[in-house]
Order: C-alpha cells, then structure tokens, then sequence
C-alpha cells in the first residue's frame, strides 16, 4: 500500500480534528474506564499513534490559524466599508441609490460620452471597497455591491441622503 502524503495535506479540517481526538482518547483515555483492554495497543502502536496526532494537530492547528486570519481581515475589511459609507460624495450616493432603491445588488457602468459620470463614480466605488469589480471588459464594467454594504444601505436607507454628502473632489 502506497501512502501519497499529499494526499494527506488535503484532509479537511473537521477530519484533523476527529483525527486528533481519536489519538487523545487512543493515548491518554484510563484504560481502566474501557470495556477492551488496551495497554498491549497503546505500547505496540503508541508511537505511531503520537506521529499521527503531531501531523493531524499541525494541519488542524493551521486550519485554525487560516480561520483566525479570515475572520481578521474580513473584519477590518467591513470596519473599513462602513467608514467609506458616511463619507460618499453626492454622485456615489446617487450612483447607489438608484440600484438600493430597486434592491439589485449587481451594478453596471460604461465607459463613453452618455455613462462616463457612471464608470468614474463606479471605479472610486470599487477604490472604497463597496463595489467589488466581477467582470471587466475594458470600456464596460460589471460590479457587485458588497453583501454586508448592501444589507446595511437596505436597512438604513438614510445613509444615501444627498443633503449631507460632501462635495465633490
């Protein structure tokens, strides 16, 4: 039996934690608390079962750290959304407005004499992390509103007041 230790790497991180567990309780659990007596398996196979615990709780323990670091950044990421948010000049809010009031959430802009005010508002949009950019043809440009943007400009549809945007730079 060939094992491909790449195919190890793989394992998903539910599996590493189970993985990691099962060792635990294979190595440390009382044996007199289990109805199977143990002890010969545990001298047997006990550094076999350590090696495979180390490998499992490294992955398991990247996993976690990945998890962390998501969890960090999309924070810091809505934290910055929602700064950008009270600070839109009047066309931005316009710009959105019009898709908000109708609740669609993918907008459009291109690039020519008629939409150019549009593709411009769209691509400072995109530089403040609301408008995230999934289709780029050159002259026309297809975005999504952020999701957690576009709950929030939803519910608080004040937030796209004209009256108390700045002026434009």
């Amino acid at each position: 039996m060939k094992v491909e230790i790449i195919e190890l790497l793989k394992l998903p991180a539910r599996i590493c934690g189970a993985i990691v567990c099962s060792c635990l309780f294979l190595l440390f659990f009382p044996a007199i608390c289990l109805p199977f007596p143990i002890d010969d398996f545990r001298t047997q196979y006990g550094i076999w079962i350590f090696l495979v615990f180390c490998a499992s709780f490294a992955l398991y323990f990247s996993y976690i750290m990945v998890w962390i670091k998501k969890q960090i950044t999309d924070s810091i990421s809505s934290m910055k959304r929602n700064s950008s948010l009270k600070i839109l000049t009047k066309n931005e809010k316009m710009f959105l407005r019009k898709y908000i009031s109708n609740s669609e959430q993918t907008v459009y802009a291109y690039k020519g004499s008629v939409g150019y005010d549009a593709y411009k508002t769209m691509l400072l949009l995109v530089d403040k992390k609301i408008v995230k950019i999934v289709d780029d043809d050159g002259d026309n440009k297809i975005g999504i509103i952020h999701e957690q943007v576009f709950k929030k400009l939803l519910t608080n549809p004040n937030l796209l007041n004209v009256e108390d945007a700045p002026n434009e730079q």
